[in-house]
């Protein structure tokens, strides 16, 4: 079973990057910058801002992030996070 959120080839990207536009200083200006590979701590996303974006990730793909979900791969960069986010979906949540 996979979440009722819409799926495209982009989709969790766009996302992900809207939610990082509205939790990184500098907003969009900072995530227009981000490759997939840019570091999301140099960006700024310390751990405050990390509890806010999961929490905008849950609501936004109807997922539910587990302990064992939080590791620092995932973290590291935009791709982490967004293959973060594919498990999570394709899992069914």
């Amino acid at each position: 079973m996979t979440s009722d959120v819409p799926s495209s080839e982009n989709f969790e990207e766009d996302v992900v990057r809207s939610l990082l536009a509205e939790v990184l200083p500098g907003g969009a200006g900072t995530v227009t910058r981000l490759e997939l590979d840019s570091s999301l701590r140099l960006a700024g996303l310390d751990s405050m801002r990390t509890i806010e974006l999961l929490s905008a990730l849950e609501d936004s793909f109807a997922i539910r992030f587990e302990e064992d979900d939080l590791r620092d791969e995932y973290f590291l960069n935009v791709a982490g996070l967004i293959a973060l986010v594919i498990a999570k979906r394709t899992a069914g949540g």
